[in-house]
Formats: structure tokens, C-alpha cells, sequence
């Protein structure tokens, strides 16, 4: 049975499938501005006070089967308590090769690891009216499963860019502006029973996709010259269909500004 603090991390940022999503990366970087209401954590064994106010989170991480931080920068008020030693304060806490730096001062850690991935685990699921950016390269062709049938194929070199925003507390966060995804290199394609269509189109790149609070998904695209009027007519037909889908998307219509249907 499932605890209450797990069924509270599954209505934040936290109950996305991002590790899962991690693991088929090359490389990304993740950065995240919201608010929180103090919190009392750890890094490397040490206690870590954040304190109510803004924070900011700058993360640069390696995929692969045990998706790596390789650096979390943390901005905001804060405490660390050396062993045998007073609280020292701090606005900027910096995770590097096992090393804990706070303002730029070394701080001995208390244990083998600093515990970068816990430390932005509990930020993050705190963190309310949250707004990120974020940034990935796949590692080869990539199929991500986003649930309800939906799949979104992948090429090799389509960098993946992710820009939003939320409102609310954290474990009731809605979008307040639209999100914006982007696909660089040769795009993605879209696989479902309803969409199959969509991916016979000739020479069709996907490059682009916006989520408005709503629930509607507007998909941006192109193709060979001759192509393009076809093409568009059917990114028009597909972004409503699939604007449906989102709409009774559990995972995704939690963020939703308001319940559809």
C-alpha cells in the first residue's frame, strides 16, 4: 500500500516519468525558479536549512541506464551545519565531483556522498509556482511512451527543449502559460492508432508542439516543397485529435488549468 507522502510525490512535478525519460538521454541540463515554504533537508549528511523565499535550481545531468547529476547549483537563502560547528549561511550551494561548496567556501561533507539527486528530489517536490527550462540530447532513436496510447518516436540529434510555467501550491501546480516544447535535428513522429496517418504524410517533420492550459495542443511542422499545404491541413487535424487525447490524459490533466469533459 502506497504511503501518503508517496501518493502527495505523485501529484508534483515529481510524479512525472522523468528518471525513466532520463535513462534513454545522451546528456541535459534542467533549470527551475519557484517558491518554497522552508525547508529542512540534507546534503552530504550535513542538515540544510532552505528558507521560505524564492529559490533556483540549475541542474546538468548524464543519461543512461543510472542517470548521473553531474552538477546542481541551488540559489536562495540557506544553512548548512558543519559537524561539531555553527550553521553557516549561505545564497548559493554549489554540487560538484562529490564536493559541497556554499558562496564558493568548501564545506566537509559528513558522508560518502553529497546526495545531489534526494537534495533536488525534495526541492523540487515543494517548489510551488514553478517555471523551467529544460534541455536534452537522446541517445540514438528514442520511443518515449507519454501514456494513453500516445508515443512520440524520437530521431537521433533531435535536441529536446522544454519552456513553462505553473501557478499553485505544489502538489496542485497548473499551467499559466502555454508549453512549449521543440525538436531540433530531423524532428519526432507521433504513434498512435488514431494518428498512424500522420506518419505515412510524406517527408513530415514535426519540430515543435505547444500545451496551453486548456488542454489544446497545437503542433508545428514541415515537409518537402509540394508537401507543405498537405502537411499543415493534417498538423491541424492531428492537433485536435491529439488535444483530446491529452484531455483524458490523467498525468497530463492535473496541470491543466481546468478539468475538460
Amino acid at each position: 500500500m502506497k504511503s501518503v507522502k508517496e501518493a502527495i510525490a505523485r501529484q508534483t512535478l515529481l510524479g512525472l516519468p522523468v528518471t525513466a525519460w532520463a535513462r534513454r538521454m545522451k546528456r541535459g541540463a534542467l533549470s527551475m525558479g519557484g517558491h518554497v515554504g522552508g525547508l529542512d533537508l540534507e546534503v552530504g549528511g550535513l542538515p540544510l536549512r532552505v528558507e521560505r523565499g524564492r529559490v533556483e535550481l540549475v541542474a546538468d545531468f548524464i543519461g543512461g541506464a543510472q542517470p548521473t547529476l553531474r552538477q546542481l547549483v541551488v540559489r536562495g537563502s540557506m544553512l548548512v551545519t558543519p559537524a561539531g560547528r555553527s550553521s553557516v549561511r549561505g545564497r548559493e550551494l554549489v554540487l560538484h565531483d562529490q564536493r559541497i561548496h556554499l558562496d564558493k567556501a568548501e564545506i566537509p561533507r559528513a558522508m560518502e556522498g553529497v546526495g545531489s539527486g534526494r537534495l533536488l528530489a525534495g526541492l523540487v517536490g515543494a517548489m510551488s509556482d514553478v517555471e523551467l527550462r529544460a534541455r536534452a540530447e537522446p541517445d540514438g532513436d528514442v520511443l518515449l511512451k507519454m501514456g494513453h496510447g500516445l508515443e512520440v518516436a524520437i530521431t537521433h540529434g533531435a535536441l529536446l527543449t522544454v519552456r513553462g510555467a505553473t501557478r499553485g501550491p505544489a502538489d496542485r501546480l497548473v499551467l499559466s502559460r502555454p508549453l512549449e516544447i521543440g525538436f531540433g535535428g530531423d524532428g519526432i513522429r507521433l504513434n498512435h492508432g488514431q494518428l498512424r496517418w500522420l506518419s505515412r504524410l510524406a517527408k513530415v517533420r514535426i519540430d515543435g508542439a505547444t500545451l496551453h492550459p486548456d488542454g489544446s495542443v497545437n503542433l508545428e511542422g514541415r515537409a518537402a516543397p509540394g508537401f507543405n499545404t498537405a502537411v499543415q491541413g493534417g498538423l491541424h487535424t492531428a492537433s485536435a485529435k491529439l488535444s483530446s487525447l491529452i484531455r483524458r490524459s490523467p498525468g497530463i490533466r492535473r496541470f491543466l488549468r481546468h478539468e475538460v469533459g
